[in-house]
């Protein structure tokens, strides 16, 4: 999704389900309601891949701009919950492009999150750590003796979960975060404690 068309499309056939009663969390596997949450809206803004890095940020800032476009038609209040990462904090060998382009969604969040809040919209971000996910498994040092080595360099020695990201993503897009805009909440483990 890296054309404002594109963005279009795929929130046009969302907006029915982002209702006062609903959190929906547009994802590129599509919507998914969110139980309990009340009068919370979120677009979760997923990472997209292919010439990656600057489309990245292409994508979520016109995401970000169909989201806010509908929310200001109809007069409502919403949330936008970027995804970046701790390599917008601390560069990994070898991911120069990937750690640049996270520091951008992190500076994009926090300049939304100036932006938006006179509309009553709230931007926040999470910086995930190294999180089990199929793409994780799937790699060629996914052995358990490389997963050892790497989980000695996380304080807490494990990989996260994808829950431990929804849990935050969660608590951003509810009324318990209410005051809380232009925050990038760093879900690592402790990986960044040095």
């Amino acid at each position: 999704m890296d054309t404002q068309d594109d963005v279009r499309q795929f929130l046009a056939s969302r907006r029915a389900r982002l209702t006062p009663d609903k959190a929906g969390l547009p994802s590129f596997g599509g919507t998914r309601r969110v139980p309990g949450l009340r009068r919370a809206e979120v677009a979760l803004l997923a990472g997209i891949t292919c010439d990656y890095y600057s489309r990245l940020e292409r994508g979520m800032m016109f995401q970000s701009q169909s989201f806010v476009r509908a929310l200001r038609a109809q007069q409502r209040a919403g949330t936008i919950v970027n995804l970046a990462s701790i390599g917008g904090y601390k560069p990994n060998i070898d991911f120069e492009t990937y750690d640049a382009s996270k520091g951008g969604v992190v500076m994009l969040t926090k300049s939304l999150a100036l932006n938006l809040a006179k509309f009553n919209i709230r931007v926040n971000g999470i910086a995930p750590g190294l999180i089990r996910t199929p793409g994780v498994d799937a790699m060629d040092d996914s052995s358990t003796e490389n997963v050892k080595q790497i989980t000695s360099h996380i304080a807490m020695r494990r990989l996260g979960e994808p829950d431990d990201i929804a849990k935050v993503a969660f608590f951003l897009a509810s009324d318990a975060a209410s005051y809380m805009t232009g925050s990038i909440v760093v879900v690592d483990g402790g990986t960044l404690i040095d």
